[in-house]
């Protein structure tokens, strides 16, 4: 099966949006299914403050990615948003790679042309509701009233559910909101794994993020490190 997946968030953008994304791909390529991940071009300061450099790393890749080119947003230096003029881009990127379906993980620029593709090439589409906006949003606009950035959250999600074939929650509590939100379809729980390998002790990685973590923080260099992990 050819699967599409869009994406507002990818690296070097590091979120759980870029992370569940980055493992469904991987996954799905080991099952036999040929991927394309649909995402945006990052400033070469974002790429080097992250220390990942989009060519060397999507080359590598074992499924393709399709960068589209990008503008800042106003209120977030971490995020960018799809320059509108390059949807023939993706169009064209699209028909040559004809998938048999696509799968939606974010709600904003990059997502709503996937959404438009699929209504104008009868494209089923999948849809992971990763973030809750009525609650996220004021951490970006902080400068509207919270009543009416919640409202414009639940009906930027809404319009989603509304047209996907197929609902994923990551979380039971995500399902019962899309339940909250009145759609009939029920949501498909299905959490973001972490894959065994990333647990597994390697003395060269070890010796890689040690070279990576003293390179950006060398006053760190003999000294103990305590490491925490949480949000």
């Amino acid at each position: 099966m050819k699967i599409a997946m869009f994406t507002d968030a990818y690296f070097p953008r590091i979120n759980g949006v870029t992370v569940s994304v980055h493992s469904f791909a991987e996954g799905l390529c080991k099952l036999g299914h040929e991927v394309c991940v649909v995402c945006l071009e990052y400033t070469e300061e974002q790429q080097k403050s992250s220390f990942f450099d989009e060519k060397s790393n999507d080359e590598k890749s074992p499924f393709k990615i399709l960068r589209i080119p990008s503008a800042a947003i106003a209120f977030s230096k971490e995020d960018r948003m799809m320059r509108l003029d390059k949807w023939h881009l993706v169009k064209k990127s699209m028909d040559e790679f004809q998938p048999d379906v696509i799968h939606i993980n974010s709600e904003w620029t990059v997502g709503y042309f996937g959404a438009i593709y699929c209504r104008h090439r009868h494209v089923p589409f999948v849809f992971t509701f990763h973030t809750l906006w009525e609650d996220y949003l004021a951490n970006y606009v902080s400068f509207m009233p919270a009543s009416g950035l919640k409202k414009i959250g639940m009906e930027v999600v809404r319009f989603y559910l509304k047209r996907a074939d197929v609902i994923i929650a990551p979380t039971k509590r995500i399902a019962e909101v899309v339940e909250r939100y009145g759609i009939k379809r029920k949501a498909n729980v299905l959490p973001t794994g972490i894959p065994d390998s990333k647990l597994e002790y390697s003395e060269k990685k070890s010796k890689a993020v040690y070279a990576t973590l003293f390179k950006k923080f060398p006053e760190l260099k003999g000294k103990k490190i305590l490491l925490f992990v949480g949000r």
